[in-house]
């Protein structure tokens, strides 16, 4: 009987002290913070023009569509509907509005997540360029997001992770294409 037992506690009880060891993590400070930074052998230029076109967005974003929602110039208060598509297929859509724009020396964005989303999150991302030395250019990627939901906020940790990884790996496209445009 004392086998039960403990085979019952470690089935109940690894559970939840994972569970609420992720929700301890999800308090910190840093909780939903995440940064990445790339150096690109291009100028702050040619580096903010993959900033400003919808098409170049996408690109590097690695996102489905990135769709203009109000009319007129990229800048402060332009909207636009950005579509996502996860590894399962499933296709989450997103609100994504300028903030500020300091042409080729930085850009803030919001995203925000669609009434009804299976996964509701607001992200404000800042992308800061800088000189860097002759021809290159510094990018830093400064991001902060709250997630919806209780479930999301337990598994913060591995999700704000995961986004740290797509951001880098974003990054690492905008490095490839502004370095490729670069040679043409």
């Amino acid at each position: 009987m004392k086998w039960v037992r403990r085979g019952l506690l470690v089935v109940i009880g690894l559970p939840l002290l994972v569970l609420g060891g992720l929700w301890a993590a999800g308090l910190r400070a840093s909780a939903g913070k995440l940064s990445a930074e790339v150096s690109i052998a291009a100028g702050p230029e040619a580096v903010f023009a993959h900033f400003r076109a919808p098409d170049l967005l996408q690109e590097w974003m690695g996102v489905e569509r990135v769709e203009p929602v109000t009319p007129g110039p990229f800048g402060p208060g332009a909207r636009f509907r950005v579509t996502v598509s996860s590894r399962g297929g499933k296709k989450t859509e997103l609100d994504m509005e300028v903030l500020e724009v300091e042409p080729n020396r930085s850009l803030t964005l919001s995203f925000q997540t669609l009434p009804g989303a299976e996964v509701a999150l607001r992200q404000v991302v800042q992308f800061r360029l800088q000189r860097a030395g002759s021809g290159a250019t510094r990018v830093s990627l400064a991001a902060t997001t709250r997630y919806e939901g209780w479930w999301l906020r337990v598994l913060e940790p591995l999700v704000t992770r995961s986004l740290e990884t797509r951001a880098e790996r974003n990054l690492g496209r905008l490095k490839r294409n502004a370095e490729s445009e670069r040679g043409k």
